[in-house]
């Protein structure tokens, strides 16, 4: 057996919210993924928009709201510019 922490019983449990989907361990930790609300600024012609993805850490929210900007300006056929993020947290620490 390998060296390491003793996991707590409660750390193996786990729960799903029907409502949101997100999973938690038995001491009410987030397992996985989770809704990241990001406020960006990607236009000079528009306010800031605010996106809500489901990512398990900032990173890959940013890189979700990213594909989502890239769709947006190929639908209006123009390039992606700069752009800014105002906000990124988890929907769940607001």
């Amino acid at each position: 057996m390998g060296i390491g922490r003793e996991i707590d019983p409660l750390e193996r449990e786990l729960h799903t919210d029907q409502k949101t989907g997100q999973v938690r361990d038995g001491l009410g930790n987030i397992i996985g993924r989770q809704k990241w609300l990001m406020n960006v600024d990607f236009s000079l012609d528009s306010t800031d928009q605010e996106y809500i993805v489901n990512a398990a850490t900032e990173e890959e929210a940013v890189a979700l709201v990213d594909e989502l900007l890239v769709g947006e300006a190929k639908r209006r056929q123009m390039d992606l510019g700069a752009w800014f993020v105002n906000v990124a947290a988890p929907v769940s620490k607001l």
